[in-house]
């Protein structure tokens, strides 16, 4: 849900985390970052960079939203599962994200990966390399990854999962909360996140125009488009969750009335249409 979490909580990182992330990375040149609650990337191990073969899908393959949609969806469901998940991407690199957790608390997470266990890249991606002209670039990116045997890549995400296991029990990162707006957010996202703003402001005992002051000040949006925001990150949770539910369902499970403009509203929002979107999470 882009930002709303994150702008409601400040976070406090306790430097051993840092060390952590930068032993691990320098132990597997594997990449290895902090996630904050909403998505965001803030902490890199060794601030290694995104691989160049990532580069070249991402770039010069067009796969960046295959990319990012793909991992935004193991997001969500490392979110509401509170498990982690591993997963292969589109270029075949394992990867793994784990959702920290105290008590009913989400933290951020923390998510490895750009390492390979084949000796040869995938053949969908040497198809659309050849059709680009960059299989050589391709080859070289893809033998510069990490490489690993299926049993040690096993032992490292092992390592991983222990790893993310120590973060949480020595709570090296904390989230600093705010509270009516906060308040209203929790129930927007769990509850009905078509609400008016006459509904919340009695919901978090304010004026209506102190809620909208407040939410302003807090976050640095009005209340609609903080109510799309929740609106839609609701939307993505069920697409990527409920394969059963129909585009209609959706859009009223997501506090639209119209499913037309429902439609229209995602697509400006996420750049793709409900249906793609599912189908993309999915792949």
């Amino acid at each position: 849900m882009a930002d709303i979490i994150d702008r409601l909580q400040s976070t406090d990182l306790d430097p051993e985390l840092e060390k952590i992330l930068d032993n691990f990375s320098s132990l597997f040149d594997i990449r290895i970052a902090y996630f904050k609650p909403n998505g965001t990337e803030y902490m890199i191990g060794k601030n290694k960079k995104i691989s160049s073969y990532c580069e070249f899908l991402r770039e010069r393959l067009h796969y960046k939203n295959r990319c990012l949609t793909l991992d935004k969806a193991k997001q969500y469901r490392a979110r509401n599962s509170r498990k982690i998940q591993y997963y292969r991407c589109h270029g075949g690199c394992y990867e793994a994200i784990k959702p920290l957790y105290y008590g009913d608390e989400l933290t951020g997470y923390i998510m490895m990966g750009q390492a390979s266990c084949q000796k040869n890249v995938p053949d969908p991606i040497v198809q659309d390399a050849r059709k680009a002209g960059i299989i050589p670039d391709i080859i070289e990116a893809f033998n510069d990854l990490p490489n690993f045997t299926s049993d040690k890549m096993d032992a490292v995400m092992q390592l991983f999962s222990e790893l993310t296991d120590l973060i949480i029990l020595k709570k090296l990162i904390k989230q600093n909360e705010q509270g009516p707006v906060k308040q209203l957010v929790d129930y927007m996202e769990t509850v009905n996140p078509g609400i008016n703003l006459k509904q919340a402001a009695s919901l978090v005992h304010l004026s209506e125009d102190r809620l909208r002051h407040k939410i302003k000040e807090d976050m640095g949006r009005t209340f609609t488009e903080l109510r799309n925001s929740i609106c839609m990150g609701r939307a993505c949770k069920l697409l990527i969750e409920n394969r059963e539910l129909s585009i209609q369902d959706i859009a009223y499970e997501s506090g639209f009335s119209d499913p037309q403009y429902f439609s229209r509203a995602f697509k400006k929002h996420t750049g793709f249409s409900p249906s793609l979107f599912a189908a993309n999470s999915r792949s």
